[in-house]
């Protein structure tokens, strides 16, 4: 099977581990270009989407990031983040169907 991953989504979730590209794709245990790939919005196996899930989920998010930034704007230049993504609260919304 394959997918898309959110490419917004996806780097929200690195800037709130502190990942960039080389380093998710080490923990993830894919290719550096596996990564830029998906960042771009290419379509990925489902075993990749497992890996880089598994990669990601390897760093706790700094959520507190959010909570001590006061300016939703400024959550947004630190997260790569799109206003329409953000809540009232400055807080990145979960993608429809998750929780």
């Amino acid at each position: 099977m394959i997918v898309t991953l959110d490419p917004e989504r996806l780097r929200y979730e690195m800037a709130i581990r502190n990942l960039d590209g080389v380093a998710l794709a080490r923990a993830a245990g894919v290719s550096q270009n596996t990564i830029s790939h998906a960042l771009q919005g290419h379509r990925v196996r489902k075993g990749t989407l497992h890996q880089i899930t598994s990669g990601l989920l390897a760093f706790p998010p700094l959520r507190m990031l959010e909570d001590l930034v006061a300016k939703p704007e400024e959550v947004m230049m630190l997260t790569g983040t799109r206003q329409e993504q953000l809540p009232r609260s400055g807080v990145p919304r979960s993608p429809a169907g998750s929780s």
